[in-house]
């Protein structure tokens, strides 16, 4: 699936609306290997919901509102 840079980097996606709890902040720490060692004070502000800090990387993955990634003018085709 080739990928036009130019036209991906002019594309704006539609406005939408994502949700998320702090449960799915959490358990995407975790999975990318946040809060270790988990009595590390400083990590602990990515697993405990507690002043809960949020990764930079988070919000590229969380519930995009309904914005087709794969359906833009960018790309030929969509993934299978």
């Amino acid at each position: 699936m080739p990928i036009d840079r130019e036209t991906a980097l002019v594309h704006e996606f539609p406005p939408g609306k994502g949700q998320y709890r702090p449960d799915d902040v959490i358990l995407y720490h975790l999975g990318v290997g946040a809060g270790v060692p988990a009595t590390d004070p400083d990590e602990l502000g990515y697993t405990y919901e507690k002043n809960l800090k949020v990764l930079p990387s988070f919000p590229m993955v969380v519930d995009s509102g309904g914005a087709d990634i794969f359906n833009t003018p960018a790309s030929s085709s969509t993934p299978r």
